[in-house]
């Protein structure tokens, strides 16, 4: 009936038949699945069945009580420490019946039987589960977990107002006209012998279903499961004020926890619930919220084996790279010492390198740097080009340096006349 099998749990008085809770899950001999069944329990069953469009009077179906005793089989979830706490902190007496003795636990067996009769009709060729080797129920499931939780509910109403065959009713309930059906019986129990213990405090009950655990808090937050919570300065318990301004590090914290969602961890103090949430300004945190116990154990362990070979490749990839690195060292061996001879110059040469080579930008982006010759050139004309005879030039070797002392002579005019008409004569090189 439904894409995955469902796991159905109920708790069923053994005096009255009467079914009290029940809880849906896909989680197989699961502590959520159990937990299910008793946060069923402390439902108001009235506004429960209205939230699937079911109307019933409170008689029909009890709410808001606590069992004295829960007699279970060896199942892993019944067997397991965490329900064995929440028993204890309830006050429910756990009573595990022994291996292969079905006939000491005969009354849910016949209940299940009696419930997966009636669907089996109704669900026929939608997805009703057959021991037929061809059985196609995975392939014809159609309905919903909200439908398939209404179509139980339905059930479980017919079932608690149905009339026993069987059922061996006293002198006294005969005479007060006592009918053998799971709610009238259990009305007559309530009034004339005793009624069960009652939910006084719903919050306290609910948190006595949390798992609990150990965090550990330093001054980023209390951590739990590889992620970082925090809560409103205000809500901090004192000791762990203290334990800030301490500055000690890596201190257990016994916490309490819901393993259908994971964005909130608890810490009671004083009778007191201190909401921690998932700090969603931690990157450790980022892409974790929403998620489920069993979803964040799955993740930490893959992130774990992420880690775990990528550390054998960075040690590979270190190993290679001494390995390069010795090559190098090996190969720069040589007979002749290094002196300092020459360093400032040899420093220039190996800059001037460097620059012309690796990190030229130019070079880079595909641009010639080298300097030619531009084939447009404008050549020389005479009036910028300025020439000296050979006879200047013998003239002008010949002369003697003049001393720092010795002064200049005035220059003569017809000397001055003579260059310049010899400078008239230029003839261009080009």
């Amino acid at each position: 009936m439904l894409k995955e099998d469902k796991k159905l749990l109920m708790m069923i008085d053994v005096l009255t038949h009467v079914i009290l809770c029940v809880g849906v899950a896909f989680n197989q001999n699961s502590y959520v699945g159990l937990t299910n069944m008793f946060i069923n329990l402390c439902d108001d069953k009235v506004t429960y069945c209205e939230s699937y469009g079911l109307h019933i009077n409170a008689d029909d179906w009890p709410s808001g009580i606590i069992p004295t005793r829960m007699r279970c089989d060896q199942g892993s979830d019944f067997k397991g420490q965490d329900i064995y706490t929440v028993c204890q902190q309830l006050g429910i007496e756990r009573n595990l019946e022994p291996v292969a003795t079905g006939s000491m636990k005969s009354l849910i067996e016949n209940s299940f039987r009696l419930i997966q009769q009636q669907q089996r009709g109704l669900f026929e060729s939608i997805g009703v589960i057959t021991k037929d080797w061809g059985s196609k129920h995975h392939k014809e499931a159609m309905l919903n977990i909200d439908q398939f939780t209404k179509t139980l509910l339905i059930l479980i109403i017919e079932h608690n107002k149905r009339a026993m065959k069987n059922y061996s009713l006293t002198p006294e309930q005969l005479t007060l006209g006592v009918k053998a059906r799971p709610v009238e019986l259990w009305k007559y129990y309530c009034d004339k012998v005793q009624s069960p213990r009652p939910i006084t405090n719903k919050q306290q009950f609910l948190i006595a279903l949390m798992k609990n655990g150990t965090a550990y808090y330093d001054r980023k937050g209390l951590h739990f499961l590889k992620r970082t919570y925090t809560a409103d300065i205000d809500e901090i318990p004192d000791f762990f004020a203290a334990m800030y301004i301490n500055q000690e590090k890596h201190t257990p914290v016994e916490i309490k926890y819901d393993p259908r969602n994971m964005n909130n961890i608890y810490y009671v103090n004083k009778s007191k619930l201190v909401v921690f949430k998932m700090n969603p300004r931690k990157q450790e945190n980022k892409g974790y919220a929403n998620l489920t116990e069993q979803e964040m154990i799955k993740l930490n362990a893959q992130r774990a084996a992420l880690d775990k070979e990528e550390k054998n490749y960075n040690n590979l990839l270190y190993a290679d790279g001494r390995s390069n690195i010795k090559a190098i060292i090996n190969e720069s061996y040589t007979d002749i010492l290094p002196t300092d001879k020459d360093m400032r110059e040899n420093r220039k040469l190996e800059k001037s390198a460097i620059a012309q080579s690796e990190y030229d930008i130019a070079s880079r982006i595909g641009i010639d740097t080298s300097i030619e010759e531009f084939s447009n050139a404008l050549p020389e004309t005479e009036e910028n080009l300025v020439l000296s005879t050979p006879e200047e030039v013998i003239e002008e070797s010949q002369k003697e340096p003049e001393s720092v002392e010795k002064v200049k002579k005035k220059p003569d005019m017809e000397e001055m006349l003579k260059n310049i008409k010899m400078k008239g004569r230029r003839t261009n090189r080009l």
